[in-house]
C-alpha cells in the first residue's frame, strides 16, 4: 500500500444554512447590459463556474465566493463569526456572464473583475475602514457600480466569446492598480482590455501562431489562424513583478507566453510544445485544455500547471516560469480518474497551491463529484472524503411514524438545503413558496402532505391503507426533494488553495474542508506513529496500526448498508451486545463467505490483540482536560455559519467514531478468544458515542411562554440562573437542531474554556473545537454541562430521553445528578410521584457528585459534611415542591428527610414542621397534629399549633377544633385561642367567634367557670367597643345580652361559692397590650343577672326608640333616664328597684305625661301607655286614655312611691296648674296634709287649701279623722293633738288680704276663721274638764 500523507487527508463539511431558523438573505441587482437584439444571448451558453478567495477584514477571516450561471453573477461573503452571509445576485439583462471572476485582496482594497458578452467590469471595495463586526464588504454594491465609465468597458462591436481571465497588475498599489482582461474569442484568439486606475481603457489583440506572433490594435482586428492554433485557456503570471506575463494553452498542445511590460505592446517571449510530455498517447486536437498559475511568495517563484485533455488518461504538467518567460518542467501528474472513467469524467476545476499540491475537482456522468489532491512531487492522489448523499429510497423506521421519518430526514438530517425543499414544495403545490424561516417551511410541507393524504383517503380507511397512502405521498415528495438536492449540490468550482485546504463552491451552498482526524487517518493508511505521543511509552504501534487496518477491511466486508442499519438500531436496544447478537449470524456468514485473506491475515498478524484493543479504546476516549478561565464580559457569540460548521463537523466526527467503535465491538465479539474480556469496555464507548450521535441529530422542543415561566421559577428556587437571561431574551424556543441551539447559547463559553479561543473562529480551530465539544459532551465525564443546559433551557423531553434512554442504566457518572435531572423532567411532565422517587433516589450519593454540589447546592464536599449536604439537598427539593404547591409529594420528601436526620433535633424540627404544613394544606388534621406532637422543638410546636387553630377556624371545622384531643398542648391551645380572640375585633355577623369556641371548648371539658369567664370577656369587649356600638347598636346589645345569659347559665352549673367570674378589664381596654395592669373585676351571678336586666332594657330602647340609641356602657341611672324619656316606666321602675336608684325622676315624668294626656290625642296617649304592662284598664273598656294614664300614675304611687316621690308628683301637677285628682289629694292628705296645704298655698290653690284646712280641723274635732290619718282627736281626748297652725294662719292672712277682691275669698276667710274659733272653743272646754 502506497504511503499516505495525512496533511492531504480532508473531509467535506457542507453548509446548507438549514440548522438555524433563518434562511439566507439575497439582494437582487439588475444591470441593463445591452439593448434587446444586439446579441442573441440565448444562443450563447457557458458552464456554471465558481470560486473564492480568503480575505482578512479587521482580524476576522472571511471568504468571498462567486458563482456564474447564465446571465447571473453571485457574490457572497461568508464569515464564521459575524452575520455577513448575504448573497448579492447581479443579473445582466440581455447578456451572459462569463465563467471567470478574479478577486484580488491587496493593500486594503478588494478588486473584483468580471465580464459579460458585452463588456468587462471592475469593482473596488475599501477594506481599510471596516471592522470585523461591520457590515458586509459588498454592502454598498449597487447597479450604479456597473455604469461607472472608469470601472466598466463595453465593446463597440459584437464579439462571440468562449472564455475570459483577468488579473490586477501590481495589486499592492491598491486603487491605483491596473486591471487586465483577456477575452478568448470563438475563433481562438485573445482580445486584451487594459483598464487603468484613471484614464481610458485600451484594447489589443493577441494571436497564437506556430511561425510568428502578431500584435494588432483595435477592438476587432481579428486575424484568425488555423483551428489547431486556437487558444483554449489563458492565465496571468508575474502580476506582482515589473514584467507581467500572459500564458495560453492552444488546442495543439502549445503554451505561449507574452510579456505585458509595455502597456502599448505585448512581446512574445516563448512557446512550449506539450506533446513531448504525453508519451505514447495519441494527441488529437482538443479544446478542453486549461492552464492555471500559482505564486509562491515565500519561495519567490511562480508555477504554471497545464491540464491536457487526452483520450485515455489526461495529464497535469507543472512548470516553473522564469523572469524571462522560460519554463522549467517540474512534474507530470496523471489524472486521478481511472482509465475507464477518462471519457466520462469532466474536469470542473483544478488549482495548484503554493506548497505544490494539486487540487482537482471532477464529476462523472451521474454528476457525482470527486475532489482529489496530491503533491506533484510525490504524485500520490488523496481523495477528499465527501459528505454522504441522501438515500435514494427512504423506509419508515420501526420506532417512528411515516411522517416523523420523512420530516426528520428532510429537516434534521442536514442532507437537504432549504432551497431544494422549497423548490419541491413549489412544484408540488404549483405555486410560489415564500418561507422566511425553517419553521414556516416545515409547517408548509407538513400541511401540504397531510392535505394530499386526506384527499386520497376515504373516511372508512383502515390503518394499513392510511399507512400505505402516507408512505406513497411522502416518498413522492422525498424523491422530488432528492432530485433538486442533487441538482443544487453540483460543484461549480473551489476557492484558491491555502494552508487549510480549499472551499468547495456548489450551485446552492458552500462546503468547507476539514482535516481527517488521526484515528480515521490511520485507517486510511497513515502511519500510526502519529499516536506516539498519545499512547503510553512502549506501546506496540505496529499492532495498533494493524488493528485499525483490520477494522477498515471489516467495514468493507460488511458494507455501508449493514453498518448503518446497526447504527440506527443502537438507540433502541438495551445494549450494543443485543444489537450485535441480532446481526451476528449474518456478520459471520459475510466474513466466512468473503474469505478475505487480507482480513484474516491482518487478525493473525496482531501479536497482542488485547493490548491493541486497549490502545484503540484509550484513543476513542476523549483526553482529560482542565477548563480555563473565561472572560465572560469580553466573550462574544458565534455566527450562525460558524455554529453550523461546528455542528456538522461534530456530527461527522461522532458518526465516524461511532462506526469505528461499533466495528471494534463487532470484532471483539467475533474473536472468540477475547470475547468478554474487553467487549464490555468497548460497549461502553459504543453507547457513549451513540448518545453523542443522538445529540447531533436531535431537535429542540418548542417552549411556550407558560413553560418558560415555570422553568424560570424552578431555576430561581435552585439558583441555577447561568443561562436564564439568554432564555428570557429568546422568550420562546422554536424547533431547531439541538446541537445548534446548544452551541448558539454556550458555544463561545465552551470554546473559550477549553481551547485558545479569543472570540474569532477560524477553520484551523474546527478540529480542536470539535474535540473540545466532544470532551464537554462526553457522557462519562468529566463535565455535566449538557444536561444542565437542557434543564436551564426547559428542554425537558430531550433531557428525559437523553438521561433516561440514552445513558441509563449503563452510565454511572454523576448518578445523583442524573436522578435529580430526571426527576425534574418528571416534575415538568406532571409525573409528580416519579419525580419524588427520582429526588429520593439521588440523595444517597449526592455528596459524591461534585457537579451537582456546585451547580445545584452551591457548595463543595470538602467543606461540608455528608449530613449537611443531604439536608441542604432536601431543603432545595422540598422548596421546589412547596413552590408548586404539591403537598402530597412534600410530605413524602419530608418523611424521607426525617429518616436521614433522626439524631438531629434541629433538622427534625424543620422536617416535622414541613410535614405539618403540608398535612394542614391537605386538611389532614390528625396527621398534622401528629407532626406537632412529634416535633422536638417547643417553639415550632406552638407555631404549628397556632397554624392548625387558624386553619380549622378558617375552614369552619369548629367541632374538630373544640373536640380535638390536644394532650399536653391543651394549655398552649387555650393561650393561642385567647390571644387570637383578644387580638382581633369581635364580629357580630359571623358566628361562632373565637370566644364562642373557647366557651364550647371549656364546656366540652366541663370547665364551666372558665367557660363563663370567656363569655363575660366577650361581653366586655363588645360593651367597650365604641365604634361597634355606634354603628350597630342593636346587634351589639343583642350579642352582649346573649353573652351575659350564657355566662349566668354556666355559673349556675357550679357550686354556689364558685358562682363568680374574674375579669381583668384594663388589659382589654388598654391600647398598649403589653402593659399588664392590676384592675380586676369580680362579678357574681346575681350581679350579672342585674346586668342582663339592664341589657334587656337597653335592647328595648335601641329597638323601639331609634332616636335614643343607648351606649352599651351606660350606667343604670343613665339607662333609667333614657327609659323614662321613652315612656318605658315599668322598666325604669324595675331597674331602679334592682339597682336601688331613686324614682323621683320617673314619677315626675309620669306625672308630666298625665298632665299632657288631658290635652293630647288619644292615639298619642295609647302609644306610650302600651309600653307599660302596668297599664290599668276597666272591664267595660270605655275608659279614656287620659283616665288610664292617671290611673297608671295612681298605681305607681301606690306600689312604689315614697313621701318624697309624692311631693315630686305634687310639684309637677301644681307647676302645670293641673287639676289635682281626688284620689291623689286623699292619699297625700293622709301622708302629709300640712305639706299639701303649704304647697297649695304656694301655688295659689287657695280654695283647695281652705277646704283641706277646714276638713283637717274637723278631723281634729273628731269628724272623719281617718281621712287625714289623725289618730288622736278632741272627741276622745286622751293624748295631745297637733294642728298645722302655721299653714292655717298663713292661709288666713292671705285670705284676709284677698277678701276684698272677690266674694269667694271672703267666704273662704269667714269659713276658715269660724272653724278655727270652733276649734279654739272646743279645746278650751276640754282643758277646763
Amino acid at each position: 500500500m502506497s504511503e499516505v500523507d495525512q496533511s492531504l487527508l480532508y473531509q467535506e463539511i457542507p453548509i446548507y444554512s438549514n440548522l438555524s431558523h433563518i434562511t439566507q438573505r439575497c439582494k437582487e441587482i439588475s444591470v441593463e447590459e445591452a439593448s434587446e437584439g444586439t446579441i442573441d444571448a440565448e444562443n450563447c451558453s457557458f458552464p456554471d463556474a465558481g470560486g473564492g478567495i480568503k480575505v482578512s477584514v479587521g482580524g476576522d477571516e472571511r471568504n468571498v465566493f462567486w458563482r456564474t450561471h447564465g446571465d447571473v453573477l453571485e457574490l457572497q461573503e461568508r464569515s464564521l463569526n459575524f452575520p455577513v452571509s448575504v448573497i448579492y445576485r447581479i443579473t445582466f439583462r440581455n447578456s451572459k456572464a462569463l465563467p471567470s471572476v478574479h478577486i484580488s485582496p491587496k493593500a486594503n482594497c478588494l478588486h473584483v473583475l468580471c465580464g459579460t458578452l458585452h463588456g468587462v467590469h471592475r469593482l473596488v471595495f475599501d477594506l481599510s475602514t471596516r471592522k470585523a463586526n461591520a457590515q458586509s464588504i459588498f454592502h454598498s454594491l449597487g447597479a450604479r457600480d456597473f455604469s461607472d465609465p472608469g470601472n466598466s468597458f463595453y465593446f463597440n462591436d459584437v464579439m462571440m466569446l468562449t472564455g475570459m481571465n483577468s488579473a490586477v497588475l501590481d495589486p499592492s498599489s491598491g486603487r491605483a492598480a491596473t486591471s487586465l482582461f483577456a477575452l478568448i474569442s470563438a475563433s481562438g484568439n485573445i482580445n486584451l482590455v487594459r483598464m487603468p486606475a484613471s484614464g481610458p481603457c485600451t484594447t489589443s489583440h493577441l494571436e497564437a501562431s506556430s511561425r510568428v506572433t502578431r500584435l494588432l490594435r483595435g477592438i476587432n482586428p481579428w486575424s484568425s489562424g488555423t483551428e489547431s492554433e486556437a487558444i483554449c485557456s489563458v492565465a496571468f503570471a508575474g502580476v506582482n513583478t515589473e514584467e507581467p506575463k500572459i500564458l495560453v494553452i492552444c488546442k495543439d498542445y502549445r503554451v505561449c507566453v507574452w510579456s505585458c511590460k509595455n502597456s502599448k505592446s505585448y512581446d512574445h517571449l516563448c512557446q512550449l510544445q506539450m506533446s513531448e510530455y504525453v508519451e505514447d498517447q495519441v494527441t488529437k486536437i482538443g479544446n478542453e485544455h486549461r492552464i492555471v498559475t500559482c505564486r509562491d511568495d515565500a519561495a519567490d517563484r511562480e508555477c504554471v500547471c497545464v491540464f491536457l485533455k487526452l483520450e485515455e488518461n489526461s495529464l497535469f504538467v507543472a512548470f516553473e516560469i522564469g523572469e524571462g518567460g522560460e519554463m522549467k518542467h517540474v512534474a507530470t501528474v496523471q489524472s486521478p480518474s481511472n482509465d475507464n472513467d477518462s471519457l466520462t469524467t469532466t474536469l470542473v476545476d483544478f488549482k495548484l497551491s503554493p506548497d505544490d499540491c494539486l487540487w482537482v475537482m471532477t464529476v462523472n456522468a451521474d454528476d457525482q463529484m470527486a475532489l482529489s489532491v496530491c503533491n506533484i512531487h510525490q504524485q500520490n492522489w488523496h481523495e477528499v472524503a465527501l459528505d454522504n448523499l441522501p438515500s435514494q429510497e427512504l423506509s419508515p423506521v420501526a420506532h417512528m411514524t411515516v411522517r416523523e421519518t420523512f420530516i426528520d430526514e428532510l429537516f434534521m438530517s442536514g442532507k437537504f438545503s432549504h432551497r431544494s425543499i422549497a423548490k419541491a414544495l413549489a412544484i408540488a403545490t404549483r405555486s410560489s413558496v415564500v418561507c422566511n424561516t425553517t419553521e414556516e417551511l416545515r409547517a408548509s410541507v407538513i400541511a401540504h402532505l397531510e392535505e394530499e393524504v386526506s384527499n386520497l383517503l376515504e373516511n372508512t380507511s383502515t390503518f394499513e391503507e392510511v399507512n400505505g397512502t402516507q408512505l406513497s405521498v411522502f416518498s413522492t415528495f422525498y424523491r422530488t426533494c432528492l432530485q433538486y438536492q442533487l441538482y443544487f449540490s453540483r460543484p461549480v468550482g473551489f476557492s484558491l488553495p491555502s494552508h487549510d485546504g480549499v472551499d468547495v463552491v456548489k450551485k446552492d451552498h458552500i462546503s468547507y474542508l476539514s482535516p481527517v482526524p488521526d484515528l480515521e487517518a490511520v485507517c486510511l493508511g497513515v502511519q500510526p506513529s502519529v499516536f506516539k505521543d498519545v499512547l503510553p511509552e512502549g506501546s506496540n504501534l505496529e499492532d495498533f496500526g494493524k488493528l485499525l487496518h483490520c477494522l477498515s477491511n471489516l467495514s468493507l466486508l460488511l458494507g455501508e448498508e449493514l453498518i448503518d442499519d446497526m447504527m440506527q438500531s443502537l438507540p433502541f436496544t438495551e445494549s450494543p451486545n443485543d444489537c450485535v447478537e441480532t446481526h451476528l449470524p449474518n456478520i459471520r456468514q459475510i466474513i466466512s463467505s468473503a474469505r478475505s485473506e487480507e482480513f484474516e491475515d491482518g487478525l493473525v498478524s496482531i501479536s497482542d490483540f488485547l493490548s491493541a484493543v486497549g490502545m484503540l479504546v484509550s484513543c476513542l476516549d476523549p483526553s482529560p482536560f482542565e477548563p480555563e478561565g473565561v472572560d465572560q464580559e469580553n466573550m462574544c457569540g458565534l455566527n450562525e455559519e460558524g455554529i453550523e460548521l461546528l455542528a456538522r463537523s461534530f456530527s461527522r466526527y461522532i458518526k465516524d467514531r461511532l462506526r469505528l467503535s461499533l466495528l471494534l465491538f463487532i470484532l471483539t465479539i467475533h474473536v472468540d478468544e477475547i470475547r468478554g474480556m474487553v467487549s464490555s469496555q468497548v460497549a461502553l464507548h459504543v453507547q457513549a458515542y451513540t448518545a453523542l450521535n443522538w445529540i447531533a441529530s436531535a431537535e429542540t422542543e418548542y417552549i411556550s411562554r407558560g413553560t418558560l415561566e415555570v422553568s424560570l421559577q424552578n431555576l430561581s428556587v435552585h439558583e441555577m440562573l447561568s443561562t436564564t437571561q439568554q432564555l428570557q431574551q429568546n422568550a420562546v424556543v422554536s424547533r431547531a437542531s439541538l446541537l445548534y441551539y446548544y452551541l448558539k447559547c454556550d458555544g463561545s463559553r465552551l470554546l473559550s474554556s477549553f481551547i485558545n479561543f479569543n472570540g474569532v473562529l477560524t477553520k484551523q480551530l474546527i478540529p480542536k473545537a470539535t474535540a473540545a465539544i466532544t470532551k464537554v459532551l462526553w457522557p462519562l465525564g468529566p463535565t455535566f454541562a449538557f444536561p444542565q443546559f437542557l434543564l436551564q433551557n426547559a428542554q425537558y423531553s430531550n433531557l428525559e430521553h437523553y438521561l433516561g434512554h440514552m445513558l441509563q442504566p449503563w452510565c454511572k457518572y454523576q448518578p445523583s445528578f442524573t436522578s435529580y435531572l430526571l426527576a425534574q423532567c418528571h416534575l415538568n411532565n406532571g409525573h409528580y410521584d416519579k419525580a419524588v422517587d427520582g429526588f429520593i433516589g439521588a440523595v444517597e450519593l449526592v455528596h459524591e457528585d461534585e457537579h451537582f454540589l456546585a451547580a445545584v447546592l452551591g457548595t463543595v464536599s470538602d467543606s461540608t459534611s455528608r449530613f449537611d449536604i443531604q439536608m441542604l439537598y432536601f431543603n432545595k427539593v422540598i422548596d421546589l415542591f412547596e413552590q408548586l404547591e404539591l403537598s402530597e409529594q412534600v410530605i413524602r420528601l419530608a418523611k424521607c428527610a426525617i429518616t436521614f436526620s433522626l439524631h438531629d433535633d434541629k433538622s427534625l424540627a424543620l422536617r416535622y414542621s414541613t410535614t405539618f404544613r403540608q398535612c394542614l394544606a391537605l386538611e389532614r388534621y390528625e396527621q398534622a397534629f401528629w407532626a406537632i406532637a412529634s416535633n422536638p422543638n417547643y417553639d415550632y410546636r406552638k407555631n404549628c399549633l397556632r397554624s392548625l387553630v387558624i386553619k380549622l377556624f378558617e375552614n369552619r371545622e369548629y367541632k374538630k377544633l373544640v373536640e380535638f384531643s390536644y394532650g399536653d398542648m391543651q394549655n398552649e391551645f387555650v393561650g393561642i385561642m385567647e390571644e387570637r380572640a383578644r387580638s382581633c375585633e369581635v364580629p357580630l355577623t359571623s358566628h361562632p367567634t373565637q370566644y364562642d369556641l373557647l366557651h364550647a371548648f371549656h364546656i366540652f371539658r366541663k370547665n364551666y367557670r372558665r367557660a363563663a369567664t370567656m363569655m363575660y370577656e366577650q361581653y366586655w369587649r363588645l360593651m367597650t367597643d365604641a365604634v361597634l356600638n355606634a354603628n350597630q347598636a342593636l346587634q351589639s346589645l343583642h350579642r352582649q345580652h346573649q353573652c351575659l345569659v350564657v355566662t349566668v347559665s354556666c355559673l349556675l352549673l357550679v357550686d354556689q361559692e364558685n358562682q363568680y367570674v374574674v375579669h381583668r378589664c384594663d388589659y382589654l381596654n388598654n391600647t398598649d397590650k403589653t402593659k399588664n395592669g392590676s384592675s380586676i373585676i369580680i362579678k357574681e351571678a346575681a350581679d350579672i343577672q342585674k346586668e342582663i336586666m339592664l341589657m334587656g332594657a337597653k335592647m328595648k330602647l335601641a329597638r323601639d326608640a331609634s332616636d335614643l340609641l343607648p351606649n352599651a356602657n351606660h350606667s343604670p341611672s343613665e339607662t333609667v333616664a333614657l327609659l323614662t324619656h321613652a315612656a318605658y316606666y315599668d322598666d325604669a321602675f324595675t331597674i331602679s328597684r334592682k339597682f336601688d336608684l331613686k324614682m323621683k325622676s320617673i314619677f315626675r315624668a309620669v306625672a308630666t305625661r298625665c298632665v299632657y294626656s288631658s290635652y293630647l290625642d288619644s292615639d298619642e296617649v295609647r302609644k306610650w301607655l302600651k309600653k307599660n304592662k302596668n297599664d290599668v284598664q276597666l272591664g267595660h273598656g270605655f275608659l279614656k286614655p287620659a283616665d288610664s294614664a292617671w290611673l297608671l300614675l295612681k298605681k305607681y304611687l301606690h306600689e312604689m312611691a315614697t313621701n318624697e316621690d309624692y311631693r315630686a308628683v305634687l310639684d309637677i301637677l301644681l307647676g302645670f296648674r293641673a287639676h289635682l285628682p281626688t284620689w291623689f289629694i286623699n292619699i297625700y292628705k293622709k301622708l302629709n296634709c300640712p305639706e299639701l296645704i303649704r304647697s297649695l298655698i304656694c301655688y295659689d290653690y287657695l280654695e283647695l287649701a281652705t277646704k283641706l284646712s277646714v276638713d283637717f280641723v274637723n278631723g281634729v274635732l273628731g269628724v272623719r279623722p281617718a281621712d287625714f290619718g289623725i289618730r288622736n282627736t278632741l272627741l276622745k281626748y286622751k293624748h295631745p293633738v297637733w294642728l298645722p297652725r302655721n299653714e292655717i294662719q298663713m292661709l288666713i292672712n292671705l285670705l284676709e288680704e284677698k277678701q276684698s277682691e272677690e266674694d269667694q275669698f271672703f267666704e273662704m276667710y269667714e269659713s276658715l276663721c269660724d272653724k278655727m274659733e270652733e276649734y279654739t272653743t272646743t279645746l278650751k272646754k276640754l282643758e277646763v274638764h
